[in-house]
């Protein structure tokens, strides 16, 4: 199996991770599919890390986020998917300073299903509102899905990067030889 066949399998295929979240949001299972979100994120960013790299840094992560998830459609940045990932593995509450609110942490709310989902643009600035940002799962979920479609394009099918990415897809998923 080729480099992008494997990556298709482990993230695309009926049992990858990109399924798992699918699964977890249509049993309504949003925590366990914001943690699956931010682990693919989180892989992929380690995939593409420079040859001689074996440490992720959140940088990393914020930058394969915004260059794939693509923010402007999502209403989350790559910044603010890293601080839910932190909040997600540390049981915090999401939240994160921002200067746009003078300094004061920004909540972030979760929604799914049918449910209206106003971005931090949308709210009136000096509102009580003006300081939650809300994010719709089922669209993060989706731009999850269209980002790993690209990255497997634009960076896996890359002959150049064949031998990292299998390298590095060993270390997160095991040797499958």
């Amino acid at each position: 199996m080729n480099v992008q066949d494997r990556f298709r399998f482990r993230y695309l295929g009926p049992q990858g991770i990109i399924e798992g979240i699918r699964v977890c949001l249509s049993h309504d299972h949003t925590a366990s599919a914001l943690g699956l979100i931010c682990a693919a994120v989180e892989s992929m960013a380690f995939l593409s890390l420079p040859e001689g790299r074996e440490t992720l840094h959140d940088s990393d992560f914020i930058s394969w986020a915004d260059s794939y998830l693509r923010p402007y459609r999502i209403g989350v940045s790559g910044e603010d998917l890293w601080k839910i990932r932190s909040a997600l593995l540390s049981r915090r509450i999401p939240q994160r300073r921002s200067t746009s609110t003078g300094g004061k942490p920004r909540e972030i709310l979760f929604a799914w299903g049918g449910y209206i989902v106003y971005s931090a643009m949308e709210l009136r600035p000096g509102s009580l509102w003006h300081r939650v940002m809300t994010i719709h799962a089922d669209e993060l979920y989706k731009a999850v899905l269209r980002g790993a479609e690209e990255f497997c394009a634009d960076y896996v099918g890359k002959p150049e990067n064949a031998y990292l990415v299998d390298m590095r897809l060993n270390q997160v998923f095991g040797s499958e030889r």
